[in-house]
């Protein structure tokens, strides 16, 4: 298993889009672990409930970080 235990190479980690109006800005990552979550927005018209999955960086740690190689083994009958 890899020795990072972070978001850049865990399995269940999915690049979001690229913000054509800030090119600079960090690449977040959207994290696929758990299904998404209902998060209230306060909007002018009141408030809107969205559900949505956690947005991480690819340094962040993960306490269940599963890389690709892991999921291949446990596919193939590894314990």
């Amino acid at each position: 298993m890899n020795d990072r235990v972070n978001c850049d190479g865990c399995a269940y980690s999915q690049d979001t889009p690229i913000d054509p109006n800030n090119l600079t800005a960090a690449r977040m990552l959207t994290c696929r672990r758990y299904p998404p979550v209902p998060v209230a927005m306060h909007t002018p018209q009141g408030v809107m409930i969205q559900t949505l999955y956690p947005m991480v960086t690819k340094a962040n740690w993960c306490g269940e970080y599963l890389d690709s190689r892991s999921v291949t083994y446990a596919k193939e009958g590894g314990a």
